[in-house]
C-alpha cells in the first residue's frame, strides 16, 4: 500500500528511504532512478547509482538513462559506444538494455555522403574537388562514364525512369574508375575523405558512387564538361544581349548557336523555342519575350553545356 501512495503522489526520495531501510535493493535503485528523473544534476546521480546498485540486474535502465543523458548532451561517438560496450557486458540480462543495443548499431551503421564542389566544369579542370564522409565502409568506388546525352536534357537522377535512361546513354569504353579504400578505423568513426576528379574530355557524364557494403544505396549525379560559357545582358527597349565564350580563354566563340525555350504564361504546357546564331564578336541579340526561359548553347563540337536560365 506504501508503494501504491508513494507512487501517486510521486515521493519517491521517501520511497527510497523506506527501500534501503528494509534492504530492498532493487525497489531501492527504482525508486531512485525515479527520484533522480526529477532532479537538476541528474547525470552524476546516476553516476552514483551505478556505483551503489551495479551488481544487480536492474540498474540496466540506470544505464539507459545515463545513455539518454549523454546523447542529447552530444557526447561523441567513441564515449557513447564505449558506454553501451561496457552497459551490455554488465547487465546483459536486463531485457530493456536492448535499446542501447539498437543504439550502438545506428552510432556504427554503414554510412557514405559525397558532395561535388561544382558539377560543370571545363575540359581543362582537374581541380574539381568531392568531399566524401563514410562510416564503417571498407572502401567505395566512384565510375565515371560518359554519356551520349546533350547538356539540355532535362533527367534527374532521383528519378527511377530517367536513371534508366541516363544508364542507357551510358558510353561504357570511356568509363574511369576511383578506388577510395577505408581501413584502420573504427566502425562509429566518421571519416572524411577528399579528392579530385581528373580533367576530362567534352561530355556530359554519370558518376556513380558505389560503397564496398550492398546495403548502401548507390548514389549518382550528372556532370557537364563544357568549354562554353554564356553570359546574359538586359538593354534597353526590352532587348537582351547573349554572350558565348570560351570557357578556358575568354575569347568570343562565333558560330555557336544559342537555343532559347520560354512560355508566355505559366499555364502554357508547350515551350516556344528561338534560334539565334552569334556573331563574330560572339553575341546575338534578341526582343525579350518577358516570359521565363531556358537558354542552351552549343557547337557542333561542344554540345555539353548545361540548360540555364537567362
Amino acid at each position: 500500500m506504501l508503494h501504491v501512495i508513494g507512487m501517486q503522489a510521486r515521493d519517491f526520495d521517501k520511497l527510497n528511504r523506506y527501500y534501503v531501510e528494509h534492504g530492498n535493493r532493487e525497489a531501492a535503485c527504482y525508486t531512485a532512478l525515479l527520484a533522480v528523473d526529477e532532479k537538476d544534476n541528474k547525470s552524476e546521480l546516476l553516476d552514483s547509482l551505478m556505483r551503489v546498485y551495479g551488481d544487480l540486474p536492474i540498474c540496466g535502465e540506470v544505464a539507459i538513462s545515463k545513455y539518454n543523458c549523454m546523447s542529447e548532451d552530444e557526447e561523441p561517438a567513441e564515449k557513447l559506444v564505449a558506454f553501451i560496450d561496457n552497459a551490455l557486458s554488465r547487465w546483459p540480462t536486463w531485457a530493456p538494455i536492448e535499446q542501447l543495443r539498437n543504439e550502438r548499431k545506428e552510432l556504427t551503421a554503414p554510412m557514405s555522403t559525397a558532395e561535388i564542389e561544382r558539377d560543370r566544369v571545363t575540359s581543362k579542370d582537374k581541380d574539381n574537388t568531392v568531399q566524401m564522409e563514410v562510416r564503417n565502409v571498407p572502401s567505395l568506388t566512384i565510375n565515371i562514364t560518359r554519356t551520349s546525352l546533350k547538356g539540355n536534357t532535362q533527367y534527374n537522377v532521383e528519378d527511377k525512369n530517367d536513371l534508366k535512361a541516363i544508364k542507357a546513354s551510358l558510353i561504357p569504353s570511356s568509363k574511369q574508375v576511383i578506388q577510395r579504400t577505408y581501413k584502420g578505423y573504427k566502425d562509429y568513426e566518421i571519416l572524411k575523405d577528399s579528392f579530385n576528379l581528373p580533367a576530362l574530355p567534352v561530355g556530359v557524364y554519370l558518376l556513380e558512387f558505389v560503397p564496398s557494403d550492398s546495403r548502401l544505396a548507390r548514389d549518382y549525379s550528372l556532370y557537364y564538361v563544357s568549354d562554353l560559357f554564356v553570359m546574359t545582358e538586359e538593354q534597353p527597349d526590352k532587348r537582351n544581349r547573349y554572350v558565348v565564350v570560351d570557357a578556358n580563354e575568354g575569347q568570343p566563340v562565333p558560330g555557336a548557336t544559342i537555343r532559347i525555350e520560354y512560355r508566355k504564361d505559366n499555364w502554357s504546357s508547350k515551350p516556344l523555342t528561338k534560334i539565334l546564331t552569334t556573331d563574330s564578336k560572339g553575341e546575338a541579340f534578341i526582343t525579350d519575350p518577358d516570359y521565363s526561359s531556358d537558354v542552351y548553347v552549343y557547337t557542333s563540337k561542344d554540345q555539353a553545356f548545361p540548360c540555364n536560365g537567362p
